[in-house]
């Protein structure tokens, strides 16, 4: 039962940022916004729902590592397609595929 629920939860899924938005224009990529500084995210602060101000980037998106804490991101598992961060439509972004820390 276990088992099937982990395939069923986690297998085939791609990682969808809730609280990301593809719109912020702070780059490409998620690295950009990993590394941009608390100003850049304030100054987007439309692109990041329900972030509290005066975070960085490192603290919305988390390093890769065993225990990574998605909770600030919204981060969550989803059937949808992804969609790059400067896609531009104010939507959440979603990257492809899961890492072993998302779904921890």
């Amino acid at each position: 039962e276990a088992r099937e629920w982990y395939h069923r939860e986690f297998d085939n899924k791609n990682w969808e940022l809730q609280n990301v938005l593809d719109n912020s224009g702070i780059g490409a990529t998620i690295a950009h916004i990993q590394g941009a500084n608390a100003v850049a995210i304030t100054g987007a602060v439309a692109s990041f729902p329900n972030v509290p101000l005066g975070l960085t980037g490192a603290q919305i998106i988390p390093a890769r590592n065993v225990a990574e804490d998605w909770t600030i991101a919204g981060g969550r598992p989803t059937n949808a397609v992804p969609v790059a961060p400067n896609t531009g439509e104010g939507v959440p972004i979603i990257l492809a595929g899961m890492r072993s820390g998302q779904r921890l």
